[in-house]
């Protein structure tokens, strides 16, 4: 795996909260959230985070610059395609629970296990096909996600207003044009 992908595991961070190092949740993030005031490693628009700690093998994109803390890496191909690399470590699913038991308290993956790990290394030209097919239908995914949130948003900015009677019907198309 060592010769196919780059890895940048986490590292302890200063955090905002005490009780809190790194944000736990991997999956599509609609929200910013800010537990880090200085980051050590940082993971790059498109990598792949990975759960390294329990539970092992949660993953998910990066949509935008971000830390990584204790417990998360990130990984990227070395032709840096993101859509590949994403599919295959989420391909690494079961092999990854596997680790579920292996530390001394709670799961964990350390980065020689990781670098062991059997992987499939197609050619260049399958890579290419591969990004070009399937990294549009993720753009869209991260579009959609994006247009989501903004919409959720603004309903729940609304919508409190509106059945309090704080904002009427009328002055609703101005706020609309103030928050494009």
């Amino acid at each position: 795996m060592l010769n196919v992908v780059a890895a940048c595991g986490g590292a302890s961070i200063k955090s905002v909260f005490k009780d809190l190092l790194y944000d736990r949740e991997i999956g599509l993030l609609d929200q910013k959230r800010i537990y880090c005031t200085e980051p050590k490693r940082l993971a790059n628009v498109g990598d792949t985070l990975i759960s390294v700690r329990a539970p092992v093998g949660d993953i998910n994109m990066a949509y935008e610059h971000c830390c990584v803390g204790r417990g998360v890496a990130a990984v990227r191909h070395k032709s840096g395609s993101r859509s590949f690399t994403y599919y295959s470590m989420r391909a690494l699913g079961e092999r990854f629970s596997r680790f579920e038991g292996e530390g001394t308290v709670f799961g964990s993956i350390n980065k020689k296990q990781f670098n062991t790990l059997p992987y499939i290394a197609p050619l260049a030209r399958i890579i290419e096909e591969f990004e070009k097919e399937v990294g549009q239908l993720d753009e869209n995914v991260r579009i959609n996600t994006e247009e989501i949130g903004t919409l959720s948003r603004l309903r729940d900015t609304l919508l409190p207003k509106l059945i309090s009677g704080k904002l009427p019907i009328p002055d609703v198309e101005k706020l609309l044009e103030d928050i494009q």
